[in-house]
């Protein structure tokens, strides 16, 4: 088998990270990537869907399939000792998305009174 097409990723971290329906999977070259460089990179995965101000959470499944939240740094080096392999789930401001952008958290929070963002 070659792997001349796709590269050799032993060893290598691959982020797959879910926005809706959509699902993305990153070899990362740089196994030191901090929160900041995690979170810009997926806003360049998902560029319709996730903008500088949206509140991210992210989250990852462990062995007994909860969803562990990924909030900092110190988080993230967490979730990469646990998996070569970090299969992440992108909540934004709280939600889960149905599928791409959902216009609900905008709508919602007009009709409950509160500004949008």
């Amino acid at each position: 088998v070659s792997t001349q097409s796709t590269g050799d990723l032993t060893g290598m971290l691959i982020i797959k990270a879910r926005l809706g329906e959509e699902v993305r999977r990153v070899p990362i070259h740089n196994e030191d990537i901090t929160y900041d460089e995690l979170l810009l990179m997926l806003q360049r995965l998902f560029p319709k869907s996730l903008s500088v101000n949206d509140e991210v959470l992210l989250k990852y499944k462990d062995e007994d399939g909860d969803l562990i939240t990924i909030a900092d740094g110190s988080d993230l080096m967490y979730a990469k000792a646990y998996s070569r392999t970090l299969s992440l789930t992108i909540f934004i401001n709280g939600k889960r998305q149905a599928g791409g952008r959902s216009e609900y958290n905008t709508k919602y929070e007009e009709r409950a009174g509160a500004a949008p963002r």
